[in-house]
């Protein structure tokens, strides 16, 4: 992949004017733009927010770039598929992810039992699961078992209620990255989670973001989270079994890098402000 990466932006890097900025209506009809990151479509919503430069040796190849020119460039290879294929924008999986975290928090004991299951699908540092492309993690199953140890030692956590006022702030952060391609807890707009809840009118005691790139079913994300492989104090486990929080909201789509992602923010001691839902 890396290499091929790299042929297609040493290609680009001769593109003309004639051929950057294409638009996506001037892209060949048919088949989708599969993200060569991800290995899925790409939707045309995302296609459209972005700056499309065409391989000249090659029609059915693209180099996108985003908002943030620092943000790595994203290729994509146009192939048969079914538009049913896209990453979906549909808000099912966010009560399903929140669900998901809520019964680890009720019995994480039961969760550590799950990962251990998890553990048989790792050959050395790659996760082989059927039906699954093969992941490449940084910590291997290590980090896998230094979190079944944690979990089997934790006490449960109160249940997480959904927050409507927290489900604006969530899906802020998700349209913004949606669009742009960045990743992180920062907005394109500089706005850090503290901001984008009180623009939200969420004023809390404490407050919590987690966001899991690249996870498409509920399983997937949360384990991503809870195993955090790679970061060093764990600080999504740590957040999302944090018994002082007590309201969340879930915010999932698409994300241009990743395929998808989803945005989990949290907050303990919400108190009551102008525009404030109540705590329903």
């Amino acid at each position: 992949m890396l290499k091929t990466l790299l042929g297609v932006l040493l290609g680009l890097g001769a593109v003309s004017g004639a051929q950057a900025g294409t638009a996506p209506r001037d892209l060949p009809e048919g088949g989708c733009w599969i993200s060569e990151a991800t290995g899925r479509p790409l939707p045309d919503y995302v296609l459209e927010r972005r700056d499309i430069l065409v391989d000249p040796a090659n029609p059915n190849r693209i180099l996108m770039r985003g908002e943030n020119p620092g943000a790595p460039a994203i290729a994509a290879d146009r192939e048969p598929c079914s538009r049913s294929a896209e990453p979906s924008r549909e808000v099912g999986l966010d009560p399903a992810v929140l669900a998901e975290i809520n019964a680890a928090r009720a019995d994480p004991a039961a969760y550590a039992a799950r990962l251990r299951v998890y553990l048989h699908a790792f050959r050395g540092r790659i996760v082989e699961e059927p039906g699954r492309p093969q992941i490449m993690t940084v910590e291997g199953a290590s980090a896998v078992e230094e979190a079944i140890d944690d979990l089997e030692r934790r006490a449960p956590a109160p249940p997480l209620a959904t927050n409507v006022a927290l489900a604006r702030v969530a899906r802020s952060l998700l349209a913004d990255q949606e669009a742009s391609g960045r990743i992180g807890h920062v907005g394109s707009d500089g706005a850090t989670l503290s901001e984008r809840m009180r623009r939200a009118g969420v004023f809390a005691m404490g407050m919590e973001e987690d966001i899991a790139y690249g996870g498409s079913t509920p399983a997937e994300v949360v384990r991503q989270l809870i195993v955090d492989d790679g970061v060093r104090d764990r600080g999504h486990r740590q957040s999302l079994f944090d018994p002082h929080m007590d309201r969340a909201a879930v915010a999932c789509g698409s994300h241009a890098r990743w395929g998808s992602m989803c945005v989990v923010d949290m907050a303990g001691g919400m108190m009551p402000a102008r525009g404030y839902d109540g705590g329903r």
